[in-house]
């Protein structure tokens, strides 16, 4: 039946790491008045435009870049190289 909560196992832990495969990782972020993008604790200037506003950022890991959008317009495309082919999620406050 639809909207049955499931939990995880009261002895579940994340692992420390996580691999990095190919493929996509989309994030929705809030642009604050430092115009601060933070994706997992990197930092990013942003036009003051954005300020208090969302971006909807994707990270494709095969081609190792950074797509950065709001309301659907394309404003920002970097390289992005990932340091590893795994994220240490110890290092990560989630």
């Amino acid at each position: 039946m639809s909207g049955d909560l499931k939990y995880l196992p009261k002895d579940f832990k994340l692992p420390s790491r996580l691999s990095i495969a190919p493929g996509y990782v989309h994030l929705a972020r809030f642009i604050r008045s430092n115009r601060i993008l933070d994706i997992f604790g990197e930092k990013f200037s942003m036009p003051v435009e954005l300020e208090y506003e969302y971006v909807w950022v994707t990270i494709d890991t095969g081609k190792e870049s950074l797509f950065i959008y709001h309301d659907s317009q394309l404003i920002d495309k970097m390289d992005y190289p990932l340091p590893k082919t795994y994220i240490e999620l110890s290092k990560i406050d989630l």
